[in-house]
């Protein structure tokens, strides 16, 4: 769906970057490319035109790269001195690409960094599924938390004191690190605290930045899209991410129904089936005919059952604008397809605006 969109919106004339966290070979595949990349690669124009999509402007992909990204940022707001003992530091070539909650970090990062450089004019972040895409708007909290922590700080301070033992530290301080001793072992405390020093500097960059990143994310720049089917565990998932966007100031501004049955009207009899011109040019057996009207009846009767558990995510209080899209709609292997899946996209979201 992210690619769908950002394909549609490229049609339309917007520069626009796709950026990715979990992509699959399949979806590369279907904008001519091998894989996704880790750096930022323009979808080849012509490769599209061939199949049937012509671009008005650049369509960028790009798959995170925590680890890069975390190094450009090192770079970028440290000193050339605090930056090399950053990045020559054995533990945070662990932390930059491991750590819980730095993938996440840093991908708000990217976004930040794309959205200042003025190169685009929309930017869609594909999320991880379910939950799990809560970390991606928690993610700079969190990351103060664990960087800018009084733990942290008592670390520091041991460590410019001149030396590092754990007897240095408090009882309160020692059980936080306790966290990072089951990950990267004891023996590497040290190394993790001459980290800790040389990115002192760095500490009111990172709660700068993350109180501006939390800003943006709330404000009308960025809109919010869900994505389900109408089974009931998606359902369920998408009501539980919705209250907690909810909580956290973030609306949903679009959803978008995947995999629905079609819909289906008013059935004739297998005489008038049969008798229809349409039928009789199909050249098929009488018996045909009430296959087809069984099969009918039972996309009929999904749908009615997928309407009413949609009836759930959509209370009538809830004005929330919804693309439904049925199993039919849409081949992703096929770029001409996805784009048909991101005109309904952008179509629902004008009908939002």
């Amino acid at each position: 769906m992210s690619a769908a969109l950002a394909l549609a919106a490229a049609q339309r004339g917007l520069r626009t970057l796709c950026l990715t966290i979990d992509p699959a070979h399949r979806l590369a595949s279907a904008l001519g490319l091998r894989d996704f990349p880790a750096q930022e690669q323009e979808v080849p124009a012509a490769w599209l035109e061939r199949h049937g999509v012509r671009l008005a402007a650049p369509l960028t992909v790009m798959m995170l790269d925590a680890k890069r990204t975390f190094d450009e940022l090192v770079l970028r707001h440290a000193t050339p001195e605090a930056a090399r003992a950053i990045l020559d530091n054995p533990i945070y070539a662990y932390l930059s690409g491991h750590l819980a909650g730095t993938r996440a970090y840093m991908a708000m990062e990217r976004v930040l960094e794309a959205q200042t450089s003025g190169r685009f004019d929309l930017i869609v972040l594909d999320t991880p599924p379910s939950s799990r895409a809560l970390d991606f708007f928690d993610a700079p909290e969190k990351m103060i938390e664990v960087l800018d922590s009084p733990a942290t700080r008592a670390l520091v301070r041991a460590m410019e004191g001149g030396g590092f033992g754990l007897g240095l530290l408090a009882l309160g301080v020692r059980q936080v690190l306790g966290a990072f001793d089951r990950i990267i072992g004891s023996h590497l405390l040290g190394d993790l605290a001459r980290l800790l020093a040389s990115m002192n500097g760095l500490f009111g960059g990172f709660e700068n930045r993350a109180r501006q990143v939390s800003a943006r994310l709330r404000s009308s720049e960025f809109g919010y899209v869900l994505v389900t089917s109408p089974a009931w565990p998606a359902i369920r998932d998408a009501l539980d991410l919705g209250r907690a966007m909810a909580t956290r100031d973030l609306p949903i501004d679009l959803c978008v129904v995947n995999r629905l049955a079609p819909a289906v009207g008013e059935l004739p009899s297998e005489e008038q089936l049969r008798a229809s011109p349409a039928w009789r040019d199909l050249g098929v057996s009488a018996s045909s005919a009430h296959s087809a009207l069984v099969a009918a009846g039972e996309y009929r009767e999904r749908r009615r059952e997928e309407e009413a558990r949609l009836a759930r995510l959509f209370p009538v209080e809830q004005r929330i604008p919804r693309v439904l899209l049925t199993a039919g709609d849409g081949d992703i292997h096929r770029p001409d397809r996805l784009l048909s899946i991101g005109e309904h996209i952008l179509t629902g979201a004008e009908s939002a605006a």
